[in-house]
């Protein structure tokens, strides 16, 4: 298998560790060929738009190159390291869209509403007007389908704490979801 093709399976075969040190090149770029869908789609189940998913994707890979050296397998696989770094990512853009939204809100004619009625579009939006802890915990939960376990891993948080997490966001979406809808007011 060439070099430019490995996977994370085949580093021992080409004579590298099983345990990744992903300051390596060669490393860093088997796993990136192995968890880059992984990640769009974690980002995209966020964010709604498959080009923002590929640039936060990028960006979230670009962070983790910079913080390889310090990374320790201890029990954290190498995808939920990423799928770390991709939350807070989207955290981040998450506040400023809400910020953003606001500003235009602000701006914006009282009446002036989107033109689209679409079920996802709402459901997108309900979601997005949740804090980004509440948005992290229902996308890796429901969306991604992780374990409590797991997106407490991932989060870096208790499962206790997912759990509670967890029933806040949906009460929350809940109420996100009952409130009528401007745009059907004419």
């Amino acid at each position: 298998m060439p070099e430019a093709q490995a996977t994370l399976q085949s580093l021992p075969a080409m004579g590298l560790p099983s345990t990744p040190c992903l300051a390596d090149a060669r490393i860093f770029e088997a796993l990136y060929r192995e968890t880059y869908p992984a990640v769009v789609g974690l980002i995209y189940r966020r964010t709604g738009n498959e080009d923002l998913a590929r640039d936060l994707a990028c960006d979230t890979f670009l962070i983790a190159w910079r913080k390889a050296p310090h990374f320790r397998s201890v029990g954290v696989p190498p995808l939920h390291w990423l799928f770390r770094i991709a939350t807070h990512r989207v955290n981040r853009w998450a506040r400023d869209e809400r910020r953003r939204l606001r500003r235009e809100a602000h701006a914006a004619r009282p009446n002036t509403v989107p033109a689209t009625n679409d079920d996802a579009d709402l459901a997108l939006t309900a979601l997005l007007r949740l804090s980004p802890r509440h948005q992290s915990v229902i996308s890796l939960r429901c969306l991604h389908q992780l374990s409590v376990e797991q997106t407490a891993e991932v989060l870096d948080i208790s499962p206790g704490t997912v759990k509670s997490r967890l029933a806040r966001a949906r009460s929350a979406l809940a109420r996100e979801l009952s409130r009528p809808d401007p745009r059907s007011n004419p």
